[in-house]
């Protein structure tokens, strides 16, 4: 324990400068910050524990990977909890910031509008992939009913927009092409909370959830300050800050809510029972082990 907590003071004092200075990443017509978190915990796990854990299960689950950067998250108190990282899912590097925004929007416009939203190239695509099904199909039986023209092509539009705004679903959120791993950054909680087999709400959601934070707060433009990782499935919230006032908007909802009706455990610390500090520690031991 005294060589962990070593290890842990020697990554605070690294990483606390990166984690505390907001570094701006380009939306285009805004920016996002990296969001923050009190370092200054006992019983951090090492960084480079964390990271390996991480790509670990991200090569487990989706095979060959690229890490993206961590994101991380605080508990109530704004104290360093957990560590999410994102996974672009293939041989290529992890895309800009700006790069998955962008295909994150044409996914929204694809999710509303269908076909017509899609390039030429795609749309040529699902028309493709609409024929190539039409012609698996069994040639109609002697006497079955022949479709007119009209009807058929009225039938692959709507077959179409469908097949479209569904694609445009999986790509607001990089379905398929991402993957997500949050890893504890502490010894109090268990190694791997959560898995998502799409990007972290920081990617798809952060943009909406900044201009409805700086809508709330009556201002142009808000900062990403926190994320909210809480127990006991409370859920994920961005915290946004403008002239000293705070919002906290919903990772998936995006619902605006004051800080005082989330954060009802500021204050007091809620330590697990002993019989789950023995199952957390358990599940420390055995993951480190698969590490060596």
């Amino acid at each position: 324990m005294r060589q962990r907590f070593g290890e842990s003071l020697l990554f605070t004092m690294i990483i606390a400068v990166l984690i505390m200075v907001p570094v701006r990443m380009t939306l285009g017509e805004g920016f996002l910050e990296r969001p923050k978190a009190n370092m200054e915990v006992s019983g951090l796990v090492p960084f480079a524990s964390i990271e390996k854990i991480a790509v670990k299960k991200a090569q487990e689950r989706w095979g060959q990977v690229a890490l993206g950067p961590p994101l991380v998250c605080v508990d109530d108190d704004g104290d360093i909890v957990a560590y999410m990282f994102a996974f672009s899912i293939g041989p290529s590097s992890f895309p800009a910031y700006s790069e998955i925004l962008s295909s994150v929007k044409e996914g929204r416009r694809m999710a509303k509008d269908g076909f017509k939203a899609m390039n030429p190239v795609e749309q040529q695509k699902v028309l493709d992939d609409l024929k190539d099904r039409v012609q698996d199909q069994a040639t109609p039986s002697e006497g079955a009913p022949i479709l007119q023209s009209g009807v058929a092509e009225k039938m692959d539009e709507n077959l179409a927009n469908q097949v479209a705004k569904k694609i445009g679903r999986q790509r607001m959120i990089g379905s398929g092409q991402y993957g997500t791993i949050v890893v504890s950054a502490r010894y109090d909680r268990f190694p791997v909370p959560l898995y998502m087999h799409y990007l972290p709400p920081y990617f798809h959601t952060g943009d909406l959830a900044a201009m409805k934070a700086a809508s709330a707060l009556l201002t142009d433009s808000a900062t990403l300050e926190r994320i909210y990782f809480l127990d006991r499935a409370r859920g994920q919230y961005f915290e946004f800050e403008s002239n000293h006032q705070k919002v906290l908007v919903h990772s998936y909802n995006l619902e605006v809510v004051s800080p005082e009706a989330v954060l009802t455990r500021k204050g007091s610390k809620v330590i697990p029972e002993p019989e789950v500090m023995s199952q957390i520690g358990e599940a420390w031991a055995k993951i480190e082990k698969e590490l060596e």
